[in-house]
């Protein structure tokens, strides 16, 4: 190895050093510290000491080699200078060949094996060792190392380039790869891979179509196969195959595949069938009528038929029946095996005709009298009337007893009157009393559609078809018997209460209803009231009250007929039930 130029390297690093270090110890500083144009003369006397390397002794044999050194510990690297020189020095009065700090406190780059630095015109610049100057590649793996003559050092290989890697193809497009160790030796190849599946331009073939066919493919560059090619002189059949088909009456002939891949002729047709498929034959059956049966897919015949349009009975056959009010007729089957006419109807002796129909009355599930159907029975007597159920009855209660009481005169009886007064005044407040026709048992248990007490308006007679009346929740069920002749505010009964039922007492204000522009009735709900009478609860007519009292003469006040008057006025209780 050749390591002059490493000397050289070293004088010169040492050289920017101590410029850098003795004569200008801060970078900040802009005063230049070399005088006369040049460095120190001992300075410069050591570098050019070390510059000058001993020359190569001619044509004497090569020293032996002295044992190496034991490595010593490398010193920790210095700070390197900037690398960027390329500042303007026209204005320097610096020799152009010398290194050294420049106005902005910069120094030249390192030198390199093969390159140094000088300033020329103001600016650091590179030159190049002349080719073949000695120098060191620091690449542990050559010798001679030599320069360029364009600032690159290099030598003569002894073994490999340390991380270099090298390739060479294996097997079918395959390819394996090593790599050069510190030591400059190669390691062992790795496995091939990137293998194809066969090798290029072979080819490859195999049977296709019949036994008789061929085709081929070929391996292409990358050794991977191409794709087969078109079948030839593949035949017609498989050689040894049978072959079969149809013949005649579901008959069957075969034919044989020759070693050619080609048919031979056809079998004669055996085992046939008794008919040809789809053919059909018929037969006369039962009362002039004819059956068909068909063959099959498979030359079978099928079952017959069932006999198809035939007549109604067999030639002579006579038929009876009844008629008229249970009476009988008779007829013949003629030779077209079809009736003839039937004879006069005789012995009639019933009421009716089996299946008439007469309208007829009777009592529905109302109780009321409806309009219903009678039919004739089977032996000619009428059936009983048959009324339809209907979907709901109506019953209607008359009023029995009625009077008012004024709390004005609280001991006069109001029952004799021709009219029932409401009224709501505080001081002279009016109530009405009322019994109705009791409510019949037999609403027990009925589903209640509707259930209405009804004071039907005097006509310009007060003001106001209801005013304040009202059925309150603890006012509206006297709890004892009254007389209408004979009741008073004073000896009015006390309030009763509802028992036995489950629905609870609720205000409920009269409602006006307009019959008609003459008839205006005051309506009341009592349905909660007639479960109250259904499930026990004493039954001694209504008491309609007032929901507010006010004071002023001008308080609104209403007038109804009383029981006395005609069936159109006189007040009710109407229900609506399911029957």
């Amino acid at each position: 190895m050749n390591k002059q130029l490493s000397l050289a390297s070293l004088a010169i690093f040492s050289l920017a050093l101590a410029a850098c270090t003795t004569e200008n110890p801060g970078f900040g500083d802009t005063t230049p510290h070399v005088q006369d144009g040049g460095l120190d003369a001992k300075v410069k006397q050591d570098v050019k000491k070390k510059l000058d390397l001993p020359k190569k002794p001619k044509d004497k044999a090569a020293p032996k080699d002295k044992p190496k050194p034991k490595d010593k510990p490398k010193p920790k690297d210095k700070p390197k200078p900037p690398s960027d020189m390329q500042v303007d020095r026209s204005t320097d009065t610096t020799p152009p060949d010398q290194a050294g700090p420049i106005s902005d406190g910069k120094v030249c780059p390192t030198p390199t094996a093969c390159t140094y630095y000088k300033w020329n015109g103001g600016k650091c610049t590179p030159v190049h060792k002349p080719a073949g100057t000695a120098c060191n590649d620091a690449n542990p793996c050559t010798t001679l190392d030599k320069c360029d003559g364009k600032g690159t050092c290099s030598g003569n290989t002894i073994g490999c380039k340390p991380l270099s890697i090298q390739n060479k193809n294996c097997g079918n497009c395959g390819s394996q790869t090593r790599t050069c160790t510190k030591n400059c030796t190669w390691n062992a190849w790795t496995p091939c891979s990137g293998l194809g599946v066969c090798k290029p331009t072979s080819k490859q073939g195999k049977v296709c179509g019949t036994s008789c066919g061929s085709q081929t493919r070929t391996c292409d560059n990358k050794c991977q196969w191409g794709t087969w090619s078109t079948c030839t002189n593949k035949g017609i059949c498989q050689p040894f195959q049978v072959g079969s088909q149809k013949c005649g009456k579901c008959g069957t002939q075969i034919r044989t595949c020759s070693s050619a891949c080609t048919w031979s002729g056809w079998t004669p047709c055996t085992s046939e069938g008794n008919c040809s498929a789809g053919q059909g034959e018929s037969q006369p059956c039962g009362n002039c009528g004819t059956r068909v049966r068909t063959c099959s897919s498979k030359c079978a015949w099928g079952a017959w038929s069932s006999c198809v349009t035939k007549g109604v009975c067999k030639p002579s056959t006579k038929q009876t029946q009844k008629c008229g009010k249970c009476g009988t007729q008779s007829r013949t089957c003629e030779n077209s095996c079809s009736w003839g006419g039937w004879s006069g109807c005789a012995g009639q002796s019933g009421a009716c005709t089996p299946g008439q129909k007469l309208p007829c009355s009777g009592t529905n599930a109302c109780g009321t009298t409806a309009s219903g159907t009678k039919t004739c029975s089977t032996s000619c007597a009428w059936g009983a009337c048959v009324i339809a159920k209907p979907t709901k009855c109506a019953l209607t209660l008359y009023g029995t007893a009625d009077a008012y009481i004024f709390k004005y005169r609280p001991n006069n009886n109001y029952g004799y009157t021709s009219y029932l007064l409401s009224y709501p005044h505080t001081q002279r407040e009016a109530r009405v009393y009322a019994k109705f026709h009791a409510v019949p048992t037999s609403l027990k248990g009925k589903k209640i559609l509707k259930a209405q007490a009804m004071f039907r308006s005097l006509p310009n007679f007060g003001l106001s078809t209801c005013a304040y009346a009202a059925l309150t929740v603890s006012g509206s069920l006297p709890k004892a018997s009254w007389g209408e002749t004979s009741i008073t505010w004073n000896n009015r009964p006390a309030n009763g209460s509802c028992t036995g039922s489950t629905t609870p007492l609720t205000l409920q204000k009269g409602t006006e209803w307009i019959q008609s522009s003459s008839a205006k009735w005051c309506v009341f709900n009592i349905a909660d009231r007639l479960a109250c009478w259904l499930a026990g609860t004493p039954d001694h007519g209504l008491i309609i009250g007032n929901y507010q009292l006010v004071t002023g003469y001008s308080t609104p006040e209403a007038h109804w007929y009383t029981k006395g008057t005609s069936s159109t006025q006189k007040p009710r209780i109407y229900i609506e039930y399911q029957p």
